[in-house]
């Protein structure tokens, strides 16, 4: 599965092989029972590679992109070349970059400490939000009464990386 080249150009934090994992998990696990769900979706990237192969897949569907969307310059200025002051709004942007796939894409502004899914069962759940044990805590809370056992597929995407020990547990 490649990426169309629309997708390298995006500012991102994934490597080449997340997106193109991104876009076969759309494109060919998806059967269309449960939600698309994207936590943490920063500048797109993610959110675009997931509505991709929807769009590849042929099958209704819709990638529900959640992120507080405040810029935090320490660590989003070595990925991007977007300079914002902290704590600034950069939804606007992740609009513009992801207007390509706009019709796949519902993002929403929201602080996921403090935030309930209540949208069915939940199929695809990438997560790339849990940054922290509180927030992460968070995340099962809201999300987790919606995964159904033995059928939705979770993706953390910082399993691996040691500041992110709690994941695996």
């Amino acid at each position: 599965v490649l990426p169309p080249d629309s997708l390298k150009a995006l500012p991102r934090m994934l490597s080449a092989d997340e997106q193109r994992y991104l876009i076969w998990l759309t494109q060919a696990r998806y059967e269309g029972w449960g939600a698309v769900v994207d936590l943490g979706c920063w500048l797109g990237s993610s959110s675009a590679c997931l509505a991709e192969g929807l769009a590849r897949s042929g099958k209704q569907g819709l990638v529900h992109s959640f992120d507080l969307f405040r810029w935090d310059s320490s660590y989003m200025e070595r990925d991007s070349d977007l300079r914002l002051a902290d704590g600034e709004d950069f939804m606007p942007e992740f609009l513009r970059l992801t207007q390509a796939w706009k019709a796949r894409i519902r993002a929403q502004q929201v602080d996921l400490f403090n935030y309930q899914w209540n949208d069915g069962p939940i199929e695809i759940l990438f997560v790339d939000a849990a940054k922290t044990w509180g927030l992460t805590n968070a995340i099962l809370r809201s999300f987790g009464p919606h995964v159904v056992p033995g059928r939705t597929r979770v993706v953390f995407q910082d399993y691996r990386y040691p500041q992110t020990m709690w994941l695996p547990l």
